[in-house]
Parts: C-alpha cells; structure tokens; sequence
C-alpha cells in the first residue's frame, strides 16, 4: 500500500514539474523573441542599418504580442514596445542619414538653397529624438516595476540615462539646425535664389519664374 501511495505522489509531482516547465511567462517571451533577433543579428542594445529590417523586425516583434502568457504578460508586452520604440527612433534616423546627412546640417556651413533639406533632416532627427525620449520613459518604468525582468532582458536604469543623453543631443542639434536656417535662410530669400538659378538655366520662361511660390520652387529644384 505504501509502495503504490509513493508512486501516485511520484506521478503526481512528475505532473507538476512538466506543467510547470511548459508555463508560458516571461522566461518563455523572452526566447521567442531572442529567436526573432537571431534572424535579424540584434539584440536589445542595437537594431539592424537597413530600413527594410528594421520594418521586417517591427513586424516580427509585433506578431510576438500576439502570443499569450499564462503570466507576466505585462512585462512581455512592455519590453516588446519598448523595442518597437526604439526600432522606430532608428528608423527616422537612419532616414535622415540616407537621405540628407551632412547636406541636412548647419555644423560644416551652409547655403541657403540648402534650406529645404536642412528643415527636412531637422524634422526626422526631431521626429527620432521624440520616440527615443518616449522609450526612455518606457525603460525607466519598466526597470522600476519590474527589475528582475528587466534583469533578464539586459537593460537597467543606466541604460535609460545613456540613451537620455543621446536623445538628447539629436535633440539639441536639430533644433539648432532649425533656428538656424529659419533665420539667415527664410522662404522669401531661398525662393529668390532658385529663380535667380532658374533664369540662369534657361529652362523656364520670366512669367513661369515669377509666379513660382516657394513650396514649387523646391520641388523643381529638387528634381
């Protein structure tokens, strides 16, 4: 009698121990998405150089809150937006690299035929500066509530003062940049500039030139 009572509470706890290695909590959200940063060679801490992946990684992280937990998942879905946020961050940036860099910034001088581009690059690294400081929010909250998960996700409260800083200073400097243009560079001079450009290349008649508005003259002298 005694041997068969040992077996059934041996079953039993057998039944327990694989109830509890099949839990889905927060252990469990963090490997599939260390399975997503597998495929793209990221991690917490970075995010890929190459707009198509950071939006291919977007849309796996934001699959990934699909899943349900059978806990934890708050801190799953936290670390998940905050991921996301931060995707985001990179992916104004990266935008303003590609397409402006140096040409969208006052620091090595400028011309103000520059104007649109400055304005343009000013407000992707302001736009990338807004959804880092909103990660950094997140992060901060997110440590705070939860630090031993955030503990196993690799971040900390440091992290949150570092990016801060970064985010920061993008800040600053597009703000500058903005100031800057605005005032040497207004649209009524910028727009003189390109119909004195206009009339040297010969391309368009006096009449079209002069009935050009600032927004038409950018464009055209765009291409």
């Amino acid at each position: 009698m005694g041997n068969i009572f040992t077996k059934i509470v041996f079953i039993a706890a057998l039944f327990v121990l694989a109830g509890c290695s099949l839990s889905k909590d927060f252990d469990y959200g963090l490997v599939q998405i260390k399975g997503v940063d597998s495929k793209y060679g990221t991690n917490i801490s970075n995010y890929p150089e190459d707009i198509v992946k950071i939006d291919s990684l977007a849309n796996d992280l934001k699959m990934m809150k699909e899943i349900r937990l059978d806990r934890d998942m708050d801190q799953f879905s936290q670390i998940i937006d905050y991921r996301l946020l931060v995707l985001e961050a990179g992916r104004y940036f990266i935008n303003h690299s590609l397409n402006y860099g140096n040409s969208g910034t006052t620091e090595d001088g400028f011309g103000c035929k520059q104007r649109p581009l400055v304005v343009e690059s000013s407000a992707l690294r302001n736009n990338s500066a807004q959804k880092g400081f909103e990660a950094v929010s997140l992060l901060r909250n997110f440590v705070e509530e939860y630090p031993e998960e955030a503990a196993k996700a690799g971040v900390s409260y440091k992290d949150s003062l570092f990016m801060n800083a970064t985010f920061y200073e993008m800040a600053r400097k597009a703000r500058s940049d903005s100031i800057i243009i605005n005032r040497f560079c207004p649209q009524n001079v910028t727009l003189e500039l390109y119909k004195e450009e206009f009339r040297k290349s010969g391309s368009f008649g006096e009449e079209y030139i002069n009935n050009l508005t600032y927004d038409k003259a950018v464009i055209i002298w765009k291409g």
